[in-house]
């Protein structure tokens, strides 16, 4: 276990005295080839050790470019549009916008989501149900933490704050008697 800490340690010293190199081409895999000799491990290990780092790296770039590119096409007029997200990610045609984007979608869109003739809503939040009253609007019911600092086992705390499938189903009949079935 300490090898590992210690081979982990100078491989980052290595990046530190290659970043001087375009890339770190070359530096990174030599050094990691002499490190490993230090442990009794030949060169071609610390060279594919190297090479798998560097594959991990290019690969989870990949991933991130890619977002980026589907956060892009999605830009409207400065912020993203949840309608054209929900689209570009195959997301469910009645995702709720988030909070964030709630807001400045625009009127047509979000009635489309939360029809206002449907008043019998309840939001479940695990965590601060802060923001979600401009959804329930002010005779829905929210679900979620109010206060700060709980702990106890998971169990116990969805308990405590209601996050059981009983207490949604109670709370969805509840609204749906209240609002007459809307």
């Amino acid at each position: 276990m300490v090898g590992a800490f210690v081979l982990e340690g100078l491989t980052k010293v290595i990046n530190l005295v290659g970043a001087l190199s375009p890339g770190n081409l070359g530096t990174y895999e030599a050094g990691n080839m002499l490190i490993v000799k230090m442990f009794a491990v030949t060169g071609s290990a610390g060279l594919t050790l190297a090479l798998c780092r560097r594959t991990r790296a290019a690969f989870w770039a990949g991933v991130g470019a890619v977002c980026m590119m589907v956060m892009k096409r999605a830009e409207v007029r400065g912020r993203s549009s949840p309608a054209e997200l929900s689209r570009l990610l195959r997301f469910g045609p009645n995702q709720l916008p988030t909070v964030a984007n709630g807001c400045e979608s625009d009127q047509q869109y979000r009635d489309s989501v939360l029809p206002p003739q449907v008043r019998a809503r309840v939001s479940v939040e695990e965590a601060s149900d802060f923001g979600w009253t401009k959804y329930t609007v002010t005779d829905g019911h929210n679900i979620g933490i109010e206060s700060f600092g709980a702990s106890a086992p998971i169990k116990q705390l969805m308990k405590k704050f209601g996050f059981s499938a009983e207490n949604i189903v109670a709370a969805a009949k509840t609204q749906i008697r209240r609002h007459g079935g809307k």
